[in-house]
């Protein structure tokens, strides 16, 4: 195999596991995490952070693959998703069934050592659910197709099966500051996910796939994505997380100017508009980094 060879499949690799954006936000939720938790009880606790970061990015990679597998011709249509089914031509499509599960081993085995060096079987019941929902969520019953639903798992996986079990494994207990930023979180993550699904809207529609954005259509979509946003900013200024609240208005500012946009706009220009306009990767892990770093400022004052 030669050298090319190596790189093209390397390249593959990376993009079928949406690695650049998969590692950008979990770092971002690890960092939360941390914050979140009590400082003291972080220091001594490296082994146990390592195991459970790397058990939800293999849970979160093989979701990845499933998804890109699934939606292959879809994607395929999308000028601005092209890269992914390109990625699993280079790989080969046997090759990313094997990978995937591959990933959800390795994923799931994580989640079992966890809940042994720990002795609490929480670690493994997490991992086999988010490991559920995150296959399911492009193979049947498809939470892609179940409208609301769809973002409501995708979001509630975020916040019950990464941020959740990561700040009983280091405080071992929640504060009421910390219910509500779970809840901040569940606002936001809901709604950069319909940002994110809105540039599918036409290619799904064209492929007769019923998605959330497709049955409320571009506008609403994007109304409703820019008002759980809102919600998320006016909860953080409640609670005086000032830096979180600064730059959710800053992403609430973008999204009503793709709004006024795409409101000029037909369907297929509007999904193709916000695909380009909008980068799940760069919002998701600015805002996970703004409130990380907003739970390390609030334990400094």
């Amino acid at each position: 195999m030669n050298t090319g060879r190596i790189a093209d499949l390397a390249e593959a690799f990376w993009i079928i596991n949406r690695f650049p954006s998969l590692l950008a936000y979990n770092v971002g939720y690890l960092l939360i995490i941390i914050g979140i938790s009590h400082r003291p009880a972080v220091m001594g606790r490296a082994l146990e952070i390592a195991i459970f970061f790397f058990a939800v990015i293999f849970m979160k990679a093989h979701a990845s693959i499933a998804d890109a597998i699934h939606d292959y011709p879809i994607d395929r249509m999308n000028p601005e998703k092209s890269y992914v089914p390109d990625s699993v031509d280079t790989i080969g499509k046997k090759n990313a069934r094997t990978l995937m599960i591959v990933e959800l081993l390795l994923g799931l085995w994580l989640w079992g050592y966890l809940s042994y060096l720990t002795g609490d079987p929480l670690y493994v019941t997490i991992g086999a659910i988010s490991s559920f929902f995150g296959y399911t969520y492009s193979y049947p019953p498809r939470f892609k197709e179940q409208g609301a639903i769809n973002h409501l798992v995708t979001s509630a996986v975020d916040v019950l099966c990464i941020l959740l079990p990561g700040i009983v494994l280091l405080s071992q207990k929640l504060t009421t500051v910390s219910i509500v930023l779970l809840g901040v979180v569940f606002l936001y993550s809901y709604s950069y996910h319909i940002m994110y699904q809105i540039g599918d809207t036409y290619y799904d529609r064209k492929s007769g796939i019923s998605t959330f954005t497709q049955r409320l259509g571009v506008a609403n979509s994007l109304l409703v994505s820019l008002g759980l946003l809102a919600v998320a900013a006016a909860v953080s200024l409640i609670i005086n997380y000032i830096l979180l609240t600064v730059v959710l208005l800053f992403f609430a500012v973008n999204f009503t100017r793709i709004y006024i946009r795409a409101c000029e706009m037909g369907e297929q220009r509007q999904s193709d508009f916000v695909s380009s306009s909008f980068d799940i990767s760069r919002c998701a892990t600015v805002i996970n980094i703004s409130l990380a770093a907003n739970t390390f400022l609030a334990g400094w004052v």
